[in-house]
Parts: C-alpha cells; sequence; structure tokens
C-alpha cells in the first residue's frame, strides 16, 4: 500500500474513528478497470486508484463533523461518476462560460456546491493531474500539482498542525475545519512549491 495511505489509515484509526467508521471497503482491481472504462480516456493516477482501492469513499454525509477533510466528504466511485457527469451538462448548458467547469475535471470530494476535483485536462496552465477547488462562490482555486501532492499535504497536516480533538471546536464557517488556514497554506507552499493559487477569471 501507497505510504502516505498507510499513514493516513493509521492517523484517522486512532484519532478520528467515528470518521474511520464511515469509510467504505475498497474497490477490486476489476472494479477500478471498470471504472477508467466508463471515464474513458480520462486518466486516474496510480496514487489515485490506490486511494480507492484503499477505501472506496464514504456515503454521502454533510455533517463536517463526520467529514474525511476540511468540509468535504469523500465520494465513492459511483458518486464521483454522476457528479462528474452531471457537472458536464451543466457545463454544455452554460458554455458561454467555458472556464466554470471542464468536462475532464473528476470530482472526488465533496460538500454542497463545493467540490475537490482531479484535473485531466492541464487547466490554467498547470499539469494534468493537479488537484483543483471550485467553491459555491465562483472561486477556482489550484490546491495541489498532483494528487499525490495533495494526500501528502493532507497527511502532513494531520500529522503536525494542531487539530480540534472537540468537534465543538470546529469552526463552520472557514472551510478550514482541521488546521488554521494560513497555517495549511504555508504548508502546502512548502512542500508544493507554487500552490496553492487562485485563478483570477475576468468574465
Amino acid at each position: 500500500m501507497n505510504p502516505l495511505i498507510v499513514r493516513l489509515d493509521a492517523y484517522l484509526r486512532e484519532h478520528r474513528p467515528a470518521v474511520y467508521a464511515t469509510l467504505q471497503p475498497g474497490l477490486s482491481d476489476a472494479e477500478l478497470d471498470a471504472w477508467q472504462a466508463t471515464l474513458g480516456d480520462l486518466p486516474l493516477p496510480a496514487t489515485f486508484k490506490d486511494f480507492y482501492r484503499w477505501r472506496n469513499g464514504q456515503p454521502r454525509n454533510d455533517d463536517a463533523k463526520q467529514s474525511l477533510v476540511f468540509h468535504y466528504y469523500w465520494l465513492d466511485c459511483a458518486e464521483a461518476t454522476d457528479e462528474w457527469q452531471g457537472m458536464k451538462q451543466m457545463a454544455q448548458q452554460n458554455a458561454d462560460e467555458p472556464y466554470w467547469w471542464n468536462e475532464r475535471w473528476l470530482p472526488f470530494c465533496f460538500c454542497m456546491d463545493d467540490v475537490l476535483c482531479l484535473d485531466g485536462a492541464g487547466s490554467f496552465d498547470g499539469p494534468v493531474g493537479q488537484v483543483i477547488e471550485v467553491t459555491q462562490d465562483g472561486e477556482t482555486i489550484l490546491q495541489n500539482s498532483s494528487f499525490d501532492k495533495w494526500l501528502e499535504c493532507i497527511v502532513a497536516g494531520f500529522e503536525t498542525l494542531k487539530v480540534p480533538t472537540d468537534t465543538n471546536d470546529i469552526n463552520q464557517n472557514t472551510g478550514f475545519y482541521f488546521f488554521g488556514e494560513q497555517d495549511y497554506k504555508s504548508l502546502v507552499s512548502r512542500l508544493d512549491p507554487d500552490y496553492p493559487r487562485v485563478i483570477e477569471i475576468n468574465w
């Protein structure tokens, strides 16, 4: 198993057992192959596949206290596919706003109208496989240069930054439910230079 996933598994098992209990059994190789066939030529990086081989997301839950990271719960492969297909249809209906969505963005974490996506297009002059956040406020943020780096930063954040032990301490307003916003941005900038970056779109 990928060492980052081993560390994440150990952290969640010890420090967030209630969230750990929501994680669904992982996908088989055959199920991953079937998912890739559904997505066509949208590439799934090796670590992304390992992530779903470990666990197949969580049941839909908008309770931040049960979220995997920040305010997001982790989509299982069926929900990720449904969101991907639904967003493609919405983008086609809003073709006059081409930067709002790209059909090669695959959502993998979701909360209300905020999504974290695997970028299969290399959008905004970034690399294919980077992680993009699209918020309900219309903000587009390049979070990490790859899924590997996203996972590395999340695991490092859990292990090294202050994480509330009392769920009543979770800030319901900032979106940074586990780490201080600036602390986490500093960590990302150190581990993944030039990220995160907010994309300014002039409509």
